[in-house]
């Protein structure tokens, strides 16, 4: 926020104003000047035998002072008011500037808390609340063609329990890294469970994003992930929902991921699906 000093410019008075101590001198100057014209006027008047020119002096002289004096007085009267909006100004602007400061510290800390709350603070990647937040701007940009992919890690619960809750931070935190990766930090990547991962891929088909995730999956399974301490490898399955089934709906979306999610593991875990089994068929997916 720029807010404007007050200046000499808005207020060319303040600068041109007298400063007190010239304003005697010139009150001086101009009583002088007023009051030697009917003295001087006598004076020649007599010298040349003629009768006044009508002008008393002291009466003159007393009325002039009289008017000098008001003058004076108010004089210093505004050169007072003066001084005191120039210290008025002077304090605004400091106050200004002290405003400005604590502004700025406001919004980078407002900047700080909204990070925090939208960030997973173990893996570092937005958290359900950013997803949430993102989601209606993807909409907005990408409308029927943005695909949800919804990603598992396989039996992770045994992770944790052979190999402790360390072990398993570790895979959390791996695991996202190397998605990011594999995204080349392209897209985000949202942390909405334990150990479930969405990434919202805008104007996309499903069987590419479904292409891209199996290749990740072979990623990890040729030894790129880092593994735990039995070198067995980490798998995930998927869920893929698009916009044009579900419509922009948050919930019904993620509903339809989470369900081929489900399938994807009744089918045996790692793989991903995006197509629902008509009646009486196996689950189609893309292994």
């Amino acid at each position: 926020m720029v807010m404007t000093s007050l200046t000499s410019q808005q207020y060319p008075l303040w600068n041109e104003a007298p400063e007190p101590c010239q304003q005697p001198s010139r009150l001086f100057t101009v009583l002088g000047c007023v009051t030697a014209v009917p003295v001087l006027g006598n004076i020649a008047a007599r010298l040349m035998e003629t009768t006044t020119i009508g002008i008393d002096p002291l009466p003159f002289v007393i009325s002039v002072g009289l008017v000098g004096l008001t003058w004076l007085v108010c004089a210093n009267q505004n050169a007072d008011a003066t001084a005191t909006a120039r210290e008025a100004n002077r304090a605004l602007e400091a106050a200004l500037a002290a405003s400005e400061d604590q502004h700025e510290v406001l919004r980078n800390r407002c900047a700080e808390l909204e990070q925090l709350l939208t960030t997973d603070p173990l893996t570092g990647v937005h958290n359900r609340r950013g997803l949430e937040t993102d989601f209606a701007a993807v909409m907005a940009e990408s409308g029927s063609d943005t695909v949800m992919a919804l990603l598992d890690i396989d039996h992770f619960k045994k992770i944790n329990d052979t190999f402790g809750h360390a072990a398993g931070d570790r895979a959390l935190k791996d695991f996202s890294r190397l998605l990011r990766a594999r995204l080349n930090d392209s897209l985000p990547v949202y942390r909405v469970g334990g150990e479930e991962f969405v990434v919202l891929f805008p104007k996309a088909q499903m069987a590419t994003v479904a292409a891209l995730l199996d290749n990740f999956r072979a990623d990890l399974q040729l030894g790129t992930f880092t593994r735990v301490q039995d070198r067995i490898p980490v798998s995930f399955s998927a869920g893929l929902a698009q916009v044009r089934e579900t419509g922009a709906d948050f919930s019904e979306m993620f509903k339809l991921a989470d369900d081929r999610l489900y399938a994807a593991k009744t089918a045996g875990r790692g793989r991903t699906v995006f197509l629902d089994a008509a009646p009486c068929e196996k689950v189609q997916v893309a292994a």
